[in-house]
């Protein structure tokens, strides 16, 4: 049964066959998958945190890989903070799929249940015909991707011009969580209808930050790290959306900026990061004291406990969940950018960390968000 792919079952398939089969509801082994599956039908912004296998089977009309969105290092210089690109993890191969609407440093980027790629905010990037980089102030847009015709929909455009921020979906709806707005670290917590397409400021965070990483967990935001004004923090917080407060929890042992996290068993994994200030962080952010700890946080008790190290301290990685397991897309450290893969593989109980496939260029400070995109958009590439 560990190889069904329950996810690429009709609901009502399941419903009316597997849910109901005395035998399967009577197998004591089967029961908590049952129920994570009847949860995964019903609860569809929930999915990242469920660990089902969500890969399609052979033949299905689409492709599921990371999308790679906004790429500053690429070493194509026409991609270069303005394309979406597809990595299929298990080959190494990047499918170029579109461009953006601007080229951008540092946008949200999130997905929904329904597969909806989010994309906002960011810093305007300006590449001149002689190669150098010129930023031209802060975005405030949102956008949409349509799979139709593969281009990017606008929608209402954020309160506050954010970059260097948290897009997170939390039950449906997107929090766009601190930043900065090209002058100065913010606070600000703003919240996406869908239904209404409309923002709304919601409380904002206790403090101002920046480079945080963020996610949700049974539909609350969950915050961790970020820097502040003056320092790395080791934060963490907590949203609770029906009471629209902000609950301080437990720290980090240790600092982190461009940290990633991710849901994994029931527990939140926050993974590598750059841990101090430095003049070249100031001056370009580039990092000097990068993290190969690992830290867990059980949130039904709000503690901490150590993870898996990594093989090699980094920051600025794309951290999701593919394939039932922990994926790190390549990332950066003191010295280069990597363009390299890294799974979490865990045998008798015993988690480690495996390297995978070389990429074809490398990748650091990007948006990274797993989907499904139709075949017929990838042969139109």
């Amino acid at each position: 049964m560990n190889h069904v792919r329950f996810a690429n079952i009709s609901s009502y398939y399941f419903c009316d066959k597997i849910d109901s089969c005395s035998m399967l509801k009577d197998c004591e082994s089967l029961r908590k998958t049952l129920a994570t599956v009847r949860y995964y039908h019903m609860l569809r912004n929930r999915q990242q945190e469920m660990d089902l296998n969500l890969m399609p089977r052979r033949g299905m009309v689409y492709e599921r890989g990371v999308m790679i969105i906004a790429n500053p290092y690429t070493e194509d210089s026409l991609k270069k903070y303005n394309s979406m690109e597809m990595l299929l993890p298990k080959t190494g191969e990047v499918i170029h799929i579109c461009k953006l609407p601007q080229s951008l440093y540092t946008p949200g980027c999130a997905i929904t249940g329904d597969n909806q790629i989010y994309l906002a905010g960011g810093a305007i990037r300006k590449i001149n015909y002689r190669g150098s980089i010129t930023t031209e102030g802060v975005s405030n847009n949102f956008y949409i991707f349509d799979q139709i015709d593969g281009s990017w929909q606008p929608k209402a455009k954020m309160h506050m011009s954010r970059s260097q921020f948290g897009l997170t979906v939390v039950d449906g709806y997107a929090y766009a969580i601190g930043g900065q707005d090209g002058t100065e670290i913010l606070s600000t917590v703003e919240r996406y209808d869908p239904h209404t397409n409309a923002w709304m400021l919601v409380a904002p965070l206790p403090k101002p930050l920046r480079f945080m990483t963020s996610i949700s967990y049974r539909g609350k935001l969950y915050v961790f790290g970020g820097e502040s004004s003056g320092d790395i923090s080791n934060s963490a917080y907590r949203y609770e959306p029906t009471e629209d407060v902000w609950i301080e929890l437990p720290p980090m042992n240790t600092p982190r900026v461009l940290a990633g996290s991710v849901v994994y068993r029931d527990k939140l994994y926050v993974i590598g990061g750059n841990s101090a200030l430095s003049d070249k962080w100031k001056k370009e952010f580039l990092p000097e004291h990068c993290v190969s700890t690992v830290e867990v946080l059980d949130p039904t008790t709000d503690s901490w406990g150590p993870g898996p190290e990594l093989p090699n301290a980094l920051c600025g990685a794309g951290i999701v969940k593919y394939g039932n397991t922990i994926l790190i897309v390549g990332g950066e450290d003191d010295k280069s950018w990597m363009a390299g893969l890294c799974w979490l593989k865990e045998e008798k109980g015993k988690q480690s960390w495996v390297e995978g496939q070389e990429l074809p260029t490398v990748m650091s400070t990007f948006g990274c968000v797993v989907a499904n995109i139709q075949h017929e958009v990838l042969k139109q590439q």
